[in-house]
Parts: structure tokens; C-alpha cells; sequence
């Protein structure tokens, strides 16, 4: 069981109807504790040394995981953000999803980079705990890095007992630049990922050009990696973790941790699911089928491997149930295309290909 310091105690959506503003209304050392539901809200720690937590820091059920969102507005950056020189700052129990990265200057180039969709860390060493950080991507800007998460200058954070998955980091510009599907680690900054029996991770199904879970940027101290599950073990090519000799990730662990993926993961798509696509390969006719449990928006929309959407196939307000569409490529050519599905903070890629 967590244990409760007796400073403040602030709820969501009891005392502030958002995460950020009982950030803003909190002091250090306080804890805010977030009931579930889906929060369409980017945060921002802003200096502020407190913990912020969804009922599982009490429940210790870990259904409050993925029923407690935090759903990023694409327009706004990183879903959490720590910049400000954190130390002690906690966040435990949440689904960070849909974040699409802050945008920072590019070191090399004259241009900026897009970083961290789902969590950026600059000058600051927060823990992460049991926190599911999936879906999030930079996928729609040319100097992509750190899908899931960016640590940069001189950060040490901590991460534990984290389910970091199926985050992407690729885009359509003619020169590559995408870095770390799961992580992209600044060559100053040195964070703790799993490290002991207890505390794994399960890092997989990541995607970037190089270093599909993570990427180092240059060397520095060698990161602590151990006991993390990712996808195999060892990891299938050093295309996976690169470059390799920057992480120490033996011992690893040949199956996903059960308490913090299957689980939960379990439990996530008890209510919602995307199947694959069938036939897939394809031509030019494919289906989708997909579950919703609650009354709510859906959107189901195709995409090329650029990150242009070239079809709508659902856009409007669905009943729950169970669902089927199809899709006729008649008119585009051969190739990888990817899928989408969006519903009451929901959201699910998968890959389909087309052979004609």
C-alpha cells in the first residue's frame, strides 16, 4: 500500500474539475488523487515537488489504470510534461495516451523537433509508477523523437512497474530524423528504468526508424535497463535498443510482467477492441470490426505511411455494440497503410497492406 503523507489531499474532479488546475492549486508534498474517467488535458507539473495519482494510490486495483485517462489535445504538446526541475514529483495509476509532443530547437539543424509525445522530461527526476503510456506519437513532424517519452538535460527520473507500449515515432520527410519509439535519452541525462525484480517494465511494440523501444543520444553514464520485458529477451535486433553499449538490459525478462500488462491490458479491452483487419493482405476489399462499451463519439479512419488520412470509414456518434465496416482500395496503390480507431478515449493502430 501507498502511503499518504498528511499534507493536502486534493480530488479530481471533486475539488477542480481538471488535473491542471488542482496542480496549480497544489504545494509541495501535497497529493492529488484523480477519480476515473477520461481527461482531455495536457499537464504540467510546474515545479512543483507533489504526487499525482489516479484511486489505484489507494485502491491498489489496478482497473483504475486504464479506467483513469489522461488523453492529450494533440495541439498542446506532451500529455505530462515535468521542465521545471522536479525531484520528488510522483505520477502513478494513469493511461497517458494521445499525446503528440513539445516542440524544441534541433541542436544540428535550423529547425525545431518535436519530442516526447506522451511524456517530456527536461532538467527534472520524477518517478513514473504503474502507469500505461500507449498510443502516444511525433509522427506528424520531420524531427521526431521520443514517442513515448524524451528525457533530456540533465535528468535522472525514475520508472517503475510501467507498461510503455505500441507508441510510434515516423513521419514522410525525405531525410530521416526519428529517433526512440518508447524512449529517446539525451546523452546528459541518465534515467533509472526498472533496475530490480520489483520495479520492471514492459516496454514493446514501440516503432521509430532507429531504436524502436529506445534511443540514446550519444554517450553518457551507462542507463540501468534490467529486469524489463521487452517484446523478447534479448530484444529481436540491436535496431531495438540503440546503441546498445549505452544500456545495461541483462538480466531480461522472457515474459511480460503480469501484474502491470496482462491484467490490465485485460481488463482494457474487455470494453473496447480493434481486431485486425481481414483479409489482410488485401485487394482491394478489407473489413474492420470493432467493440465500443459506452455511448460516444468513434472515429475509424485510414491512413498512408506518411500520416495523411486518406479515408473516413466512421465518424459519428455510436451506441455501444459491436461494429463492422469495410473498405474498398480500388483506387490507391499497393502498399503499408495504417488504421485507427478512436472512441471515449480509446485509441488503436494496427498496420494493414494492400498487394495488387
Amino acid at each position: 500500500m501507498y502511503q499518504l503523507t498528511l499534507s493536502t489531499i486534493i480530488f479530481v474532479p471533486t475539488d477542480y474539475p481538471t488535473i491542471q488546475l488542482a496542480i496549480v492549486a497544489s504545494h509541495d508534498n501535497d497529493t492529488v488523487i484523480v477519480m476515473p474517467g477520461t481527461y482531455y488535458e495536457n499537464i504540467n507539473f510546474l515545479g512543483k515537488n507533489i504526487t499525482v495519482s489516479s484511486r489505484f494510490i489507494v485502491s491498489e486495483n489496478s482497473k483504475d489504470i486504464p479506467r483513469t485517462i489522461i488523453n492529450g489535445d494533440s495541439s498542446s504538446g506532451s500529455v505530462a510534461t515535468f521542465s521545471n526541475g522536479e525531484t520528488s514529483a510522483y505520477l502513478i495509476g494513469f493511461t497517458i495516451t494521445q499525446g503528440r509532443g513539445t516542440f524544441i530547437p534541433h541542436p544540428e539543424i535550423n529547425d525545431s523537433m518535436r519530442v516526447g509525445g506522451g511524456i517530456f522530461i527536461r532538467k527534472s527526476s520524477p518517478t513514473l509508477r504503474n502507469n500505461i503510456i500507449k498510443e502516444n506519437d511525433t509522427w506528424l513532424d520531420c524531427n521526431g523523437k521520443g514517442g513515448g517519452i524524451a528525457i533530456i538535460d540533465s535528468s535522472f527520473p525514475t520508472f517503475q512497474k510501467n507498461s510503455i507500449i505500441n507508441n510510434s515515432c515516423f513521419g514522410g520527410c525525405r531525410w530521416i530524423y526519428y529517433y526512440g519509439g518508447g524512449f529517446w535519452i539525451d546523452s546528459t541525462s541518465v534515467p533509472l528504468i526498472g533496475g530490480s525484480e520489483q520495479n520492471g517494465n514492459n516496454i514493446y511494440s514501440n516503432y521509430a526508424f532507429f531504436g524502436k523501444e529506445a534511443f540514446r543520444n550519444g554517450n553518457g553514464s551507462i542507463i540501468d535497463a534490467r529486469y524489463n520485458y521487452w517484446g523478447s529477451c534479448p530484444p529481436g535486433s540491436q535496431s531495438y535498443i540503440e546503441p546498445i553499449n549505452q544500456f545495461i538490459i541483462f538480466p531480461c525478462l522472457t515474459e511480460p510482467i503480469t501484474s502491470i500488462s496482462e491484467q490490465i491490458e485485460e481488463s482494457l479491452h474487455m470494453d473496447f477492441s480493434l481486431s485486425q483487419n481481414y483479409p489482410n493482405p488485401f485487394n482491394p476489399k478489407t473489413n474492420f470490426r470493432f467493440q465500443i462499451s459506452d455511448l460516444g463519439f468513434v472515429s475509424l479512419k485510414i491512413y498512408n505511411i506518411f500520416g495523411s488520412e486518406i479515408a473516413t470509414l466512421v465518424n459519428e456518434i455510436l451506441p455501444a455494440g459491436n461494429y463492422e465496416r469495410e473498405w474498398n482500395a480500388e483506387n490507391f496503390p499497393s502498399g503499408m497503410y495504417f488504421y485507427r480507431l478512436e472512441s471515449n478515449g480509446f485509441s488503436e493502430t494496427k498496420k494493414l497492406l494492400l498487394l495488387k
